[in-house]
């Protein structure tokens, strides 16, 4: 008999996000699998198989939560005999708890462990909705990693977080399952699309790639090239530049008094950011915190050598990979330098070393479908 899995996310749609991509990849690995039968919970339309099971999208976040959760549940008691309910997201919702089957939950960030050590932090950054959201996340959390039979984490990192934050009693139900990434997606091709840099010359092209571009450090990296006395093309894509001066006023002199040519793309599709990857010459992500830093993996992927700081999941990645020069983190003087060191001694992107990481994507899947059927 096959063992039956289902796997209960938020959304599936055109996979432009961290979760949606992860669907993805479980999808397309485990729904033809000989040995499971996995089905797939999630809000979306136009489902065309008899195991993806979608669910139209809700007006609000928590009532999402919720439906999928209840979606999930509703399946199990459906299916029978006992498999794995597995969720993208270890504090999804508390309905699922209920669960007939054992619950396998994800931690894909540790941020939720933060809320009482950084509160001050994350008000002044984000707002007190914000560290309210996390509030109830740290609660739901918490009650999660007691509770699911597994427990898988992202990197080292955020297991290390957990299990200080959290003090489970069951330590050992918590297992390390690398976030990976396709690096077939992400190979340089032959015949390059246009170079989405514009301006044309022999200037060394650096990119920077992040929405949440407070927490990766974006105001660190424009003070860095204040200190970079060569010039260069700087592309910053997920944010504009309206958007970055009013989080940062202070730095608009910096932007149109540089010798550098800085150029913000705002939000991009995934083939105008691989463009980006391929035409650049220095992937930089300055994070103040990182769980695992999938960015970075994605520009390795693309033969981009990077320069990043030395936190979270971040030396992980560098140590299995290689490609990467660790700055340290709020310090613009140090990227600046690792900047510098970077251009000057190009660094050797290893295609063999992340295809034999366990940051590949075929090793993950490999690595969770013997947990499943363990």
């Amino acid at each position: 008999m096959k063992k039956k899995v289902i796997f209960v996310t938020t959304t599936w749609g055109q996979g432009s996000t961290g979760p949606e991509i992860y669907a993805r990849y479980l999808w397309e690995a485990f729904r033809d699998d000989p040995d499971i039968e996995f089905h797939l919970v999630a809000t979306g339309s136009n489902s065309n198989h008899p195991r993806l099971h979608l669910i139209p999208a809700p007006p609000s976040s928590i009532a999402l939560y919720r439906d999928v959760a209840e979606a999930g549940l509703k399946l199990a008691k459906t299916l029978g005999p006992a498999g794995i309910l597995h969720i993208n997201s270890s504090n999804l919702h508390s309905c699922l708890l209920r669960s007939p089957w054992p619950v396998w939950g994800q931690i894909n960030d540790y941020e939720n462990t933060t809320v009482f050590s950084q509160a001050l932090k994350i008000i002044k950054n984000y707002g007190v909705r914000r560290w309210v959201a996390l509030n109830r996340r740290w609660w739901l959390e918490r009650q999660f990693v007691n509770k699911q039979a597994l427990t898988l984490c992202n990197s080292e990192f955020t297991q290390k977080n957990i299990l200080a934050a959290y003090h489970p009693t069951h330590p050992e139900r918590l297992k390390v399952l690398y976030k990976a990434v396709d690096t077939s997606q992400f190979e340089k091709p032959v015949n390059l699309p246009p170079n989405p840099f514009y301006l044309i010359d022999r200037r060394p092209k650096l990119l920077f790639v992040g929405s949440d571009f407070r927490r990766k450090g974006l105001d660190i990296l424009i003070k860095a090239l204040g200190l970079i006395n060569f010039p260069l093309h700087v592309s910053i894509a997920g944010v504009t530049q309206h958007q970055f001066s009013k989080e940062f006023p202070e730095l608009s002199f910096s932007l149109s008094n540089s010798i550098h040519s800085i150029q913000f793309h705002g939000q991009t599709s995934r083939e105008i950011t691989k463009a980006l990857f391929w035409h650049a010459d220095l992937f930089c992500l300055p994070s103040r915190s990182e769980a695992l830093g999938v960015a970075i993996l994605e520009a390795l992927a693309a033969g981009l050598p990077c320069v990043a700081t030395n936190v979270g999941g971040i030396p992980e990645i560098s140590q299995h990979c290689g490609g990467c020069i660790l700055a340290s983190p709020d310090n613009p003087d140090s990227l600046a330098s690792a900047i510098s060191q970077a251009l000057k001694n190009p660094l050797t992107v290893s295609k063999s070393a992340l295809t034999a990481s366990p940051f590949n994507v075929l090793t993950m899947i490999n690595s969770l479908r013997v947990l499943y059927l363990k």
